[in-house]
């Protein structure tokens, strides 16, 4: 079988740990970034007038207090290449348990100004410690519901601020273990594309 991560599709043929961990973390340089220079490009006050963090619990294989956030000036996201939705991503600092890594939703559908209930999230953690990584890939089993949207001048960018929950465990890919997650809640500023 497949698996598909924010529209790639890995083949589960047999290679080694090292080989899966290290290429899941070039998907992820790719896939979830659309362009990294892009994504942390300063763009002046736009990024930099609003705290970005993601927090809540993190269960199962890793277990911990999830604070994570972005450095100064840089947006946490920006749209999908394919004008779809939003890719928010965010670092974790080492510490409460959880390993330093990269946590990156993929929200799908969402529009400038646009709040609403139930927009499907592909959640995507990357523990760099260990080199592993967990994601839901193509499930629909992960969610946002976006309390707050609002654009920032001339619609460069937009402050998007909500919560993700999962009916299910998130596994990990090409290894045993899986992380369960509750109380998430983030806090971004987009960069759309035509800014």
């Amino acid at each position: 079988m497949a698996l598909a991560f924010e529209g790639i599709v890995v083949l589960p043929i047999r290679f080694s740990r090292s080989f899966w961990a290290a290429a899941a973390l070039m998907t992820l340089a790719v896939s979830a970034t659309g362009s990294d220079s892009e994504l942390n490009e300063p763009i002046g006050k736009h990024c930099g007038i609003a705290v970005q963090t993601l927090t809540g619990d993190v269960f199962g294989t890793l277990e911990g207090d999830l604070e994570a956030e972005v450095d100064p000036g840089v947006c946490s996201g920006q749209e999908r290449p394919t004008g779809s939705g939003i890719r928010l991503r965010f670092r974790i600092a080492a510490g409460d348990g959880l390993p330093e890594g990269l946590v990156i939703l993929g929200i799908d559908a969402l529009q400038p100004d646009q709040v609403g209930s139930g927009f499907r999230t592909t959640v995507t953690l990357i523990d760099e410690d260990q080199q592993l990584f967990y994601s839901t890939g193509d499930q629909d089993s992960c969610f946002s519901d976006i309390e707050a949207h609002e654009t920032l001048q001339r619609g460069q960018a937009s402050i998007v601020s909500g919560n993700v929950w999962c009916t299910r465990a998130i596994p990990a890919v090409n290894t045993d273990g899986s992380l369960r997650i509750r109380n998430w809640r983030f806090d971004g500023v987009v960069r759309w594309r035509d800014s």
